[in-house]
């Protein structure tokens, strides 16, 4: 049974293999605006598979609908004044220290954003636009060499965009 499984896809292999290869290699126009053409060629990898490359034609037809979803969700991002992702908390305290502690910060790295925010009874001092959990720990170790009494921790916070 396994090796009927494995004569199958062999001879499917060589099909898609031999039709993929047939395809005229020029650059057809795009006639379906809601469709979005990739260029594939199969490729024998080491261990005897078939790997697809960016080479033939393959078209991939969409819903024009999914455009309207895109958009509705970059407004509704727009509305709430920015995205989901993440900061370092660099303090929690009163009002004078925390805005000693942004200047501390301003000064040694003046390229990365600082934002001080009031939630009673505190104000906190965040650092940072990070998309990524693992872009903010990066920053937390890094600052922790400079702020070694700073007790340093990872919110999830409603960033700006990058490049703003």
């Amino acid at each position: 049974m396994r090796q009927l499984f494995i004569l199958f896809v062999l001879i499917s292999l060589c099909a898609g293999k031999t039709r993929a290869q047939s395809i005229s290699s020029d650059i057809p126009e795009r006639s379906n605006p809601d469709s979005i053409t990739y260029f594939l060629h199969p490729v024998d990898s080491l261990d005897g598979n078939v790997a697809f490359v960016l080479n033939e034609h393959l078209t991939i037809n969409s819903d024009s609908r999914i455009e309207t979803l895109i958009r509705i969700h970059q407004d509704e991002n727009i509305r709430q004044g920015g995205i989901t992702g993440y900061r370092v908390q660099l303090f929690q305290g009163n009002k004078e220290n925390a805005y000693q502690m942004k200047a501390r910060f301003i000064a040694r790295y003046e390229d990365i954003p600082v934002y001080i925010r009031f939630y009673s009874p505190d104000f906190k001092v965040r650092i940072g636009d990070f998309r990524t959990r693992s872009e903010a720990i990066k920053w937390k170790y890094t600052i922790e060499k400079d702020f070694p009494d700073a007790f340093l921790f990872i919110v999830e916070d409603r960033i700006n965009y990058p490049g703003q």
